[in-house]
């Protein structure tokens, strides 16, 4: 019933099938099997939060000496615009008691960020902006403290597949095939990223962007030759349109303007390049007014109805992301959402993601990547089988060696 309470057609939230039946069990009855559902109730948005807390402080239940949380740390300080102090929670009588006797947590603004701080050992852990990569993997030392992180996102290019000149596919796949993943992810990126042919990107059980690669790969000449089919030869005669972008950023941008630039290269196609904040943005998303944007979907959870079902089953103006309908898509994943056999819901999903990419509902980009430095006596954190690290960590597991 969850669906028709969260839409007001039900009020009766005992009928919502959640019940805690005692301190520590919760009971969640599905409408079907939801073989997801583990990594939904693992989500942040799932954490519990004492009723309690809320009801006492109202809209100040967040702040530093009233919030009540789930780990082994509690706020000890937090002077917004500066920085956040968490220490070990007495109170706490969970596994993973912690070992840090402090975590100092400083807000910079990104624009301004830089790695002097690191070097000078003001701070352990560093995130780091495009801008330093050449040099820190050109300094003997840094570069042995460099980390690359995983970042199970996906940057792509989306059409209003409904409405002229984009709801001819032929024009879909010529803007997709005039894009040069490879030189975007090298000499823009400097290769913290993987191409991308996908909307599941790796670190997905489920992720087959190379087996895809062929349908949306850079084509300079096939390309030019499905514009000139759809009636737009060079160019001429298309539309001009606005490629919109979300509260671009510094790198955002400079992917913005690679992109538009091959396409004009490649088709003679003039995309003017609109920025716009996040409000307006979104807003337009949802109202289905943008021909074409640029945006980025980070997964919440490592399953693939999180990135295929919730971004791209059709949904009515308002509440989906894109315009785009395939109804072999729907039918796709309604079935795999029932599904409890592991290789038929695998199956069933590649089949689906196979439909998104071959019908141009988006041209796929790039998957990001992230990079740290990271202190030698940091300690605690794991490293995947390629190399990378987690982008979060535990902090109960960090400690410091000496």
């Amino acid at each position: 019933n969850a669906r028709d309470i969260n839409h007001g057609k039900n009020q009766d939230l005992t009928s919502l099938g959640i019940k805690a039946i005692d301190n520590l069990t919760l009971v969640i009855e599905t409408e079907h099997p939801a073989p997801y559902l583990p990594h939904v109730v693992s989500f942040g948005d799932a954490f519990p939060v004492p009723k309690w807390a809320v009801e006492k402080h109202g809209r100040k239940w967040t702040d530093g000496g009233n919030i009540v949380t789930n780990s082994g740390f509690k706020i000890k300080e937090w002077v917004r615009g500066s920085h956040m102090t968490f220490v070990p929670d007495p109170n706490y009588n969970g596994p993973n008691q912690p070992y840090l006797e402090q975590v100092i947590h400083p807000f910079r603004d990104q624009a301004a960020a830089n790695i002097l701080p690191y070097e000078t050992n003001e701070v352990d852990i560093e995130n780091v902006d495009l801008s330093e990569v050449d040099r820190i993997r050109n300094d003997p030392v840094l570069s042995k403290e460099l980390v690359q992180m995983s970042n199970p996102a996906t940057w792509y290019l989306f059409f209003r597949t409904q409405a002229p000149p984009f709801n001819d596919i032929r024009v879909r796949e010529a803007l997709s095939r005039s894009i040069n993943r490879e030189a975007i992810v090298q000499a823009v990126l400097r290769g913290v990223a993987t191409p991308a042919y996908s909307m599941l990107p790796p670190g997905f059980e489920d992720y087959d962007g190379p087996a895809y690669k062929p349908i949306q790969q850079f084509n300079p000449k096939r390309a030019a030759q499905l514009m000139a089919e759809a009636g737009y030869p060079r160019g001429r005669g298309f539309p001009k349109q606005e490629l919109w972008l979300r509260a671009p950023d510094p790198t955002t941008r400079r992917v913005a303007v690679a992109i538009q630039s091959m396409v004009k290269e490649t088709l003679g196609v003039d995309l003017e390049l609109r920025s716009s904040d996040d409000t307006a943005y979104m807003n337009a998303l949802f109202g289905w007014q943008m021909n074409i944007g640029f945006i980025n979907f980070g997964a919440d959870y490592l399953d693939p109805r999180n990135m295929l079902d919730m971004t791209w089953r059709s949904q009515p103006k308002g509440a989906g992301r894109q315009d785009w309908v395939n109804g072999t898509f729907d039918n796709l994943l309604q079935q795999a959402i029932q599904i409890t056999d592991a290789a038929r819901r695998t199956q069933l999903y590649k089949q689906a993601e196979r439909t998104l990419v071959s019908d141009y509902a988006a041209a796929f980009v790039y998957h990001p990547q992230g990079l740290q430095l990271r202190k030698p006596w940091v300690k605690g954190y794991k490293k995947h089988p390629d190399g990378n690290v987690g982008r979060h960590f535990d902090y109960t597991k960090i400690y410091i060696a000496k």
